[in-house]
């Protein structure tokens, strides 16, 4: 039996046979906490959000999305390792996001803004802003559709899509450092993402105005967050898996986030507390271990949220907001999974494009 105080991370990844159920509650805890911080925009409008981020609870909303990222980050880490050739590597990701993206864009401009726009049908499709709201297909995000929830307290469609794009830069930073050989020296990879941490958090914390209030975490520390992930899982077989360290890592996690200049320092004690609570391995519940619907929930919550405030006439509280919503969404996440994401994914898989990419890729060295 393994010490508790020489446990790695690898290890508690083995004592679960390489599949962890914590990770299974985390994207559905993590879903549902996006969807619960969006009841408060979506029905009292944006300074109210403010207002609530710059309370004293505030802070818990801002350990969501580097966690997100974070988690993202361990995990896709085990595909780069799985898919040794960088562009095999970074379809799969492409298959894993674009298919869900597209529907949800259909979804909106094709279904629920004809439904909801109070134009005409025709001015509708020929305003710029339709067809600018379908770009979102191809992660050129835009977040209103004419004529759409004007009534509401926040008029945007789809305002949680602002992260995709991010998402998205994580994966081509990864690829990118996978090429230059990076992805097979583990401690040269956490020693990069460290450092980086380091000077864009030093950089902030000279430069932030002393009166800087918090908001939502910047794009470029999710980046740093979904890095810290990735180092984590390549390092997995020196990090030690404690739950002294845990106590560490959370209280620096909350610090850097409560002062808003230290959030840049944040990144490695996410991916620290993000990653040892997947790691652990509670009793899976069959749904939840077998279908992964996070990621509908996502891009299906605000939408939806936005749709039950605007047929209650902007009245609505945020909890009336989750209980509406929240069985809609979930009814959306489970179509675009079984509908569209897995099938699509399971074709795309065998595309000739991924055949050209796995033939002409370059093999990270």
């Amino acid at each position: 039996m393994l010490n508790v105080a020489t446990l790695k991370f690898a290890d508690a990844i083995e004592r679960a046979q390489g599949r962890p159920t914590g990770f299974d509650y985390m994207r559905m805890v993590l879903a549902l906490g996006i969807i619960g911080f969006h009841s408060i925009v979506t029905c009292y409008g944006a300074s109210a959000q403010r207002q609530a981020l710059a309370s004293s609870l505030g802070w818990t909303f801002d350990l969501i999305l580097p966690m997100f990222f974070a988690l993202s980050g361990f995990l896709v880490a085990g595909s780069l390792q799985r898919n040794s050739n960088v562009m095999r590597f970074l379809w799969l990701r492409i298959i894993r996001i674009y298919p869900a993206l597209i529907f949800d864009t259909v979804v909106c401009a094709l279904i629920l803004g004809p439904l909801l726009t109070t134009l005409p049908w025709r001015e509708y499709f020929q305003s710029r802003t339709f067809l600018a709201y379908t770009l979102n297909s191809v992660g050129l995000i835009h977040y209103f559709l004419p004529g759409v929830f004007e009534t509401n307290p926040i008029s945007k469609v789809n305002a949680q899509l602002w992260t995709i794009p991010v998402e998205l830069q994580c994966y081509l930073v990864l690829g990118c450092l996978a090429l230059l050989g990076l992805a097979r020296k583990p401690r040269v990879f956490a020693g990069v993402t460290i450092a980086a941490c380091f000077l864009f958090g030093t950089w902030q914390f000279l430069v932030a105005a002393p009166g800087m209030v918090r908001f939502l975490v910047p794009g470029d520390v999710l980046i740093l967050c979904f890095l810290a992930g990735v180092a984590l899982y390549f390092c997995r077989e020196r990090v030690t898996f404690s739950k002294c360290c845990l106590v560490v890592a959370m209280a620096a996690f909350v610090a850097s986030v409560v002062v808003p200049p230290l959030v840049y320092f944040s990144p490695i004690p996410a991916a620290y507390v993000t990653c040892y609570l997947g790691c652990l391995n509670p009793r899976p519940v069959s749904f939840i271990k077998r279908f992964d619907v996070s990621y509908g929930l996502f891009l299906y919550g605000y939408p939806v949220q936005q749709t039950v405030v605007w047929m209650a006439g902007g009245t609505l509280s945020w909890y009336g907001n989750i209980a509406w919503a929240l069985p809609i969404t979930f009814f959306l996440a489970c179509a675009s999974l079984f509908l569209v994401e897995r099938p699509v994914q399971a074709w795309l898989k065998s595309w000739s494009l991924a055949g050209i990419a796995a033939k002409w890729g370059k093999t990270v060295a």
